[in-house]
């Protein structure tokens, strides 16, 4: 199992990883100089053996990303255009209602 593979250090910053990735909206690229933040270069090396990270480089800087994050976490793209219609869906709510209050 790749969990038991990867250690349960490894698998500390694979969670907290993900969770930064989802928050930052990153398309599961984790970014060396984020990595220091919870674990080591050995940590990602764990993770890269298990089969639960790869090197890549995304805009010049070095890092891992996770391996299928598309297939189980929205892309950054999918986050954006589901924010940008839950605010134009709040946006006519609101006009609503204001024209309603100016109606009466």
């Amino acid at each position: 199992h790749k969990a038991n593979a990867a250690k349960k250090a490894a698998m500390g910053v694979w969670v907290l990883a993900g969770s930064w990735s989802a928050d930052n909206l990153t398309d599961g690229f984790i970014p060396a100089r984020v990595l220091a933040r919870w674990g080591t270069a050995t940590d990602a090396k764990r993770l890269v053996e298990a089969g639960l990270w790869f090197p890549d480089t995304h805009k010049g800087e070095t890092g891992w990303r996770f391996h299928d994050w598309n297939t189980f976490q929205p892309t950054r793209s999918a986050v954006e255009d589901r924010r940008k219609k839950n605010a134009e869906k709040i946006a006519r709510w609101r006009d609503r209602k204001e024209a309603e209050r100016e109606e009466m």
